[in-house]
């Protein structure tokens, strides 16, 4: 799945990087202008904006 590709309404999640760090992120925000997302990481609760560049694995996310 692509970032162009996200419905609105929809909860999608992605794994990221930035700097060292990876992580697997809820977005919360997407920029299509600046190809950004803003992600709550699912481990540490820490919010990253993050390049779509940096992202991959994205899919639909479902919470319990």
């Amino acid at each position: 799945m692509k970032p162009q590709d996200i419905e609105p309404g929809k909860s999608y999640a992605t794994r990221f990087r930035v700097g060292d760090y990876e992580g697997l992120g809820v977005i919360e925000i997407r920029d299509v202008e600046q190809e950004l997302f803003r992600l709550r990481d699912a481990k540490t609760g820490l919010r990253f904006d993050v390049p779509w560049q940096d992202t991959w694995d994205l899919d639909t996310a479902e919470f319990e």
